[in-house]
């Protein structure tokens, strides 16, 4: 099954690539499609957390079990948001340096 998927996904790329965005664009939109939607779930993984504690009180019905499992929401939120924001900030740093750079080259006489 993948081989006969794979021409098709060459011929895709490839006319991708002629049309004048590069398949390294489309992979970097991807790439941050894919960010976002990790740090969108680390995000909700808080608020879950939070909710938990504060909304359901499970700490106080489970006791030890529930704010383990408070604990590991939390974390793992955590774990997934912030190495995501990092990223994202570092390419929207590199994005703005390309369009300053654009902005000089384009004033220049």
């Amino acid at each position: 099954m993948t081989q006969a998927l794979a021409p098709a996904m060459y011929i895709h790329l490839t006319a991708i690539g002629r049309a004048g965005t590069g398949v390294t664009e489309m992979q970097d939109q991807t790439t941050i499609r894919i960010l976002k939607i990790v740090m969108s779930c680390g995000i909700g993984l808080i608020i879950f957390g939070h909710y938990l504690w504060v909304g359901l009180r499970i700490h106080e019905s489970m006791g030890v079990r529930g704010i383990t499992i408070i604990a590991a929401c939390c974390a793992l939120g955590l774990i997934l948001s912030l190495p995501t924001k990092m990223y994202l900030t570092f390419l929207l740093m590199k994005h703005e340096a390309e369009q300053d750079e654009k902005n000089a080259s384009q004033s220049k006489p």
